[in-house]
């Protein structure tokens, strides 16, 4: 069995499912534009690979801190069908069959919140997912995170407590990314794949040979 590993923000999806959450909340009322301005600076920072994910996570959990879980569910159903569903890239989808077919495990591995990665892989028939945890506590969102970020090194690190949890182990794996954040894990798996690269990333694909995708 092989383990085939996607990222999911720019890569199996277009755009990135916490900006949009972001924007989602402020349609809302949730959230108002300046909390906008400041998710997009540190998000500005992520694409130059300098954000700090823990800062990140508390401004992102702030709004949902103490409401429901049940009720944030619901908002996230609304999510899909408004911001995610006609974002799936179809060239994703193809890849994703491919591996299906040839009996692969599938893995999304990302760093955005397990509370939405969840559902999103579900809408695209994954069950097997990595993600930052978001904790909760007696039905609510408490505003904090659990364990390692899967982030940057993070990613290699959830990774493998995921593998020794396993039964079965792959003889090999490959990972799909979009971002230079996931150097780490594109040179820790056996076969890179770049996927609609930042131009930091498609010049470092180039130099390695990776092959560049362009979904």
């Amino acid at each position: 069995m092989k383990l085939a590993i996607f990222d999911l923000d720019d890569t199996l999806i277009d755009g990135d499912c916490a900006s949009l959450w972001c924007n989602y909340l402020l349609r809302k009322g949730v959230l108002d534009d300046e909390y906008l301005e400041e998710e997009a600076r540190m998000m500005a920072l992520y694409r130059q690979g300098q954000l700090d994910m823990q800062d990140y996570m508390r401004l992102f959990l702030r709004p949902l801190q103490k409401k429901r879980t049940k009720e944030v569910s619901l908002w996230i159903d609304d999510f899909l069908q408004q911001d995610i569903l006609h974002r799936v890239r179809s060239e994703a989808v193809k890849y994703i069959n491919r591996h299906q077919a040839n009996g692969d495990q599938i893995l999304i591995i990302s760093a955005s919140a397990d509370f939405l990665v969840r559902p999103i892989a579900r809408l695209m028939g994954i069950n097997h997912i990595l993600a930052i945890n978001c904790h909760s506590h007696k039905g609510r969102f408490s505003g904090e995170t659990v364990g390692v970020l899967s982030y940057r090194e993070g990613k290699i690190t959830r990774l493998k407590q995921w593998l020794k949890e396993q039964t079965i182990q792959p003889r090999s794996s490959c990972f799909y990314s979009d971002s230079a954040n996931d150097l780490p894990l594109l040179d820790w798996v056996d076969d890179a794949f770049v996927v609609s690269p930042e131009a930091r990333l498609a010049t470092i694909a180039q130099e390695r040979q990776w092959p560049i995708l362009q979904w």
